[in-house]
């Protein structure tokens, strides 16, 4: 399959891999009753079987890391988001099935499965009008590049399968 060849190309090209970010996602948002089974399929996809693919691809490898990039909506979902809850929740599950594979010798390497909130710019960002609101009912802000940056650093070094990250004010979002 093509992710077997990409993680075999690049062996050849760099001799190893180190570490393994899975960052792929598609929104297609729209409430159950008027999402086609082609569009939850095709947001589900990349999460889901890019994790799996991912996993199989880099088998008993000495990695250091492998970490996926979740979404806060796994958590704690988000109208019109189903099919990503769901998803992003698989990978959240798999982190936790891979860290015990690596307990079995099966798998090296920490996993860690980040539930990111809404980032002040990104491809997958979410509406200004949505990141006010968010602001205004729930206390999060979207998170800066640096913010973002610091709570990757502190994600790898939190000992956990699963991290949340929020940016905002912490007794509105408790």
């Amino acid at each position: 399959n093509v992710c077997n060849h990409l993680i075999n190309g690049i062996k050849e090209q760099y001799g190893k891999i180190d570490g393994v970010i899975h960052a792929a996602g598609i929104l297609k948002d729209a409430l159950l009753w008027r999402k086609s089974l082609e569009d939850a399929k095709a947001v589900m996809a990349p999460k889901i079987y890019g994790t799996k693919y991912l996993d199989y691809a880099i088998g008993n490898d000495e990695l250091d890391y492998m970490i996926f990039c979740s979404s806060l909506a796994s958590s704690i979902g988000n109208i019109g988001q189903c099919d990503y809850c769901y998803a992003n929740g698989f990978m959240d599950y798999f982190a936790q099935k891979r860290n015990e594979m690596v307990i079995k010798g099966l798998r090296k390497g920490k996993t860690i499965s980040i539930n990111w909130c809404p980032w002040k710019t990104s491809k997958m960002s979410v509406s200004d009008d949505f990141k006010k609101y968010i602001e205004k009912t729930l206390g999060m802000q979207a998170l800066e590049l640096e913010d973002g940056i610091q709570a990757f650093e502190d994600a790898t070094k939190a000992g956990k399968s699963q991290f949340t990250v929020f940016k905002g004010n912490t007794n509105l979002i408790r």
